[in-house]
């Protein structure tokens, strides 16, 4: 069958994007270094310029961070963002300074896996080290691009933090696409922050959904209960039930046991691992609560979804044998 040119005009036009941004169409990260560090009391960095991004938070512990000429007295849940060719220092005080931070470039360069981490000033520099700088292109992303956020709830960001650092502490065949893809997991939930914060929560209702939707589908390891979500986001249980039913039209309560009982059919089906261990690592008290909550929304019992999974993948090398003949 041939196919005229001009009948791709009736072919649909691929949607457009109203929020659509180049700076974000280009993103393509590189984790340089993510570590849980600490600054001991009474320790200083000197007055420094880093090359590339770094965001660090505030985990424990008081610090004077100085960036260009403005002096942040940084507490607990503070976080920092560094640009590229930015003058900074940092002070501990009487207590270490828990402080997981992470350097990364936000465009990939040649020259990524070769530039080192700066701790020295602009004046310190050779000529090569100059030309490491990169162009600092945050304000692309959020203008202004603030380099000290302090989040009304810092949990859910930190747990994301914590996931690139875990990632970059445990290396394997393909961790380099684990680390962009959890870093630009961390950088969109910053982003939607700092939108939230400058648009003076006009669609308070709405994001708060959204934010709680986010926390439900990360969190895959326990039953989430309303008394958890109320001290996550220090509001009232009943404000939470009715702002998040209004939103996505189910309660979060079941909107969680949905998701999870989702992702155990996904893991049954696609991996190996057994149903106890799938049960377990979902938060589920026992494998009967699991298989019977499994079975009452899907309409079948776990076990037997394992056992087509198992017939479809010998379906599967059955026909790939005989064609082979």
């Amino acid at each position: 069958m041939h196919i005229e040119a001009d009948n791709f005009r009736f072919f649909p036009l691929p949607k457009q994007n109203a929020f659509s941004n180049n700076a974000l169409n280009a993103l393509n990260p590189y984790i340089r270094m993510a570590y849980y560090g600490t600054i001991e009391a009474h320790t200083s960095i000197p007055e420094r310029v880093i090359y590339d991004y770094e965001l660090l938070y505030v985990k424990s512990g008081h610090a004077t961070i100085t960036i260009e000429d403005q002096v942040y007295q940084a507490s607990m849940g503070d976080m920092f963002f560094f640009k590229p060719d930015q003058r900074h220092s940092i002070v501990a005080y009487d207590e270490p300074l828990v402080q997981p931070h992470i350097h990364f470039d936000l465009m990939y360069q040649d020259n990524s896996t070769q530039v080192p981490i700066s701790f020295v000033n602009r004046e310190q520099m050779t000529e090569e080290q100059l030309a490491w700088i990169r162009p600092n292109i945050t304000n692309s992303l959020f203008d202004p691009f603030p380099s000290y956020i302090r989040l009304p709830n810092p949990l859910y960001v930190e747990q994301l933090l914590f996931e690139v650092i875990s990632a970059y502490n445990s290396p394997n065949l393909y961790t380099e696409l684990q680390l962009k893809w959890r870093f630009l997991r961390l950088l969109e939930q910053l982003l939607y922050e700092l939108n939230w914060e400058k648009t003076q929560h006009r669609n308070f209702p709405l994001e708060r959904a959204l934010h709680i939707k986010l926390y439900l589908e990360h969190t895959t390891d326990h039953a989430v209960t309303l008394d958890e979500l109320a001290g996550v986001y220090h509001v009232d249980k009943s404000y939470i039930s009715r702002t998040f039913k209004e939103a996505y039209g189910i309660s979060p309560i079941r909107f969680h046991l949905l998701h999870r009982i989702k992702k155990a059919k996904e893991m049954i089906y696609y991996t190996n691992i057994s149903i106890t261990n799938i049960s377990e690592q979902l938060g589920f008290s026992t494998l009967q609560d699991f298989s019977r909550a499994f079975q009452r929304i899907e309409g079948m019992p776990p076990s037997y979804l394992r056992h087509m999974s198992g017939n479809q993948e010998k379906r599967h090398t059955e026909t790939a044998m005989s064609g082979m003949k």
